[in-house]
């Protein structure tokens, strides 16, 4: 269950540097 939350955190910094 600790792998989901790393790949959302990953995707949620990703996104986020993307919309910059």
């Amino acid at each position: 269950m600790r792998h989901r939350i790393t790949v959302v955190n990953t995707l949620s910094r990703a996104r986020r540097q993307l919309r910059i």
